[in-house]
């Protein structure tokens, strides 16, 4: 009776040893993943924080009832099966030690109290461990995209100085293409003043494909029904509009 009770305590040590090898190999694989996505090399940012949280739960100890959230430049990219839980836990992601997101792993159903929650101390390691890793890749990710960028706009501010140099009467709509398309806006026009600044009117526009042009109503306008915009030109300010939403209150005309 001894004996065999003395093989069952054996076999059962050898299960949780086994168990808890698994779930390593599963965090490990999680941080490889992450990693193997931030090697393509033309992911962008967005995609490459989705793709983070798709991999997350899988590594968990029940991905079945798991779900993963980065909050990110006032964006959220959720798993599939996301929801804002009561067990869950959290880590920040930081660029230039400078907090700039959060990432979540949570549970939809409650599970026995462990070392944090219902979660391992080694699911905090992993947790941890993911976000500083997310921290990195984003540092690189974001130092990358701005030589990208400024690569893309410096050659589309030559190619449209090579139309000021080559051509007596340049079609100014084409310049605007070309440095819309570099910027990937949806449209690109020029305001010029009439009657001593008293009137403002939309001379040239281009719309990227889908955009519905403004240029038949924006004639004749009154510079003092935008004075945000007005402030900034008096100013000699340059007018970058990257989300119309984030606009403050005083520019809502």
């Amino acid at each position: 009776m001894v004996e065999k009770l003395g093989v069952t305590i054996e076999r059962e040590k050898c299960n949780q040893v086994e168990h808890d090898l698994q779930e390593r190999i599963k965090e490990l694989q999680c941080l490889y993943g992450i990693a193997e996505v931030a090697e393509r090399p033309e992911i962008r940012l967005d995609e490459l924080y989705q793709e983070v949280v798709n991999l997350l739960p899988s590594s968990w100890q029940y991905p079945e009832i798991t779900c993963a959230r980065i909050t990110i430049d006032n964006k959220k990219f959720n798993s599939k099966n996301f929801i804002d839980t009561n067990w869950k836990q959290s880590s920040d992601i930081k660029v230039h030690r400078a907090k700039v997101g959060t990432l979540e792993v949570g549970y939809i159903e409650a599970r026995l109290e462990l070392d944090e929650g219902p979660f391992l101390k080694e699911e905090r390691q992993l947790i941890d461990a993911a976000a500083k890793l997310v921290s990195t890749i984003t540092e690189h990710k974001q130092a990358d995209e701005k030589v990208k960028d400024r690569l893309v706009l410096e050659n589309s501010i030559s190619q449209a100085s090579r139309l000021f140099a080559c051509q007596h009467d340049v079609d100014i709509k084409e310049v605007l293409r070309i440095l819309g398309e570099a910027m990937s806006v949806n449209r690109a026009y020029i305001f010029q003043f009439r009657q001593n600044s008293r009137k403002i009117e939309n001379t040239h526009e281009w719309c990227a494909p889908g955009t519905e042009p403004q240029i038949d109503n924006l004639q004749d306008l009154n510079p003092a029904l935008v004075p945000w915009w007005m402030k900034k030109l008096v100013n000699s300010e340059n007018i970058v509009i990257p989300d119309v939403d984030s606009l403050p209150a005083e520019a809502a005309t």
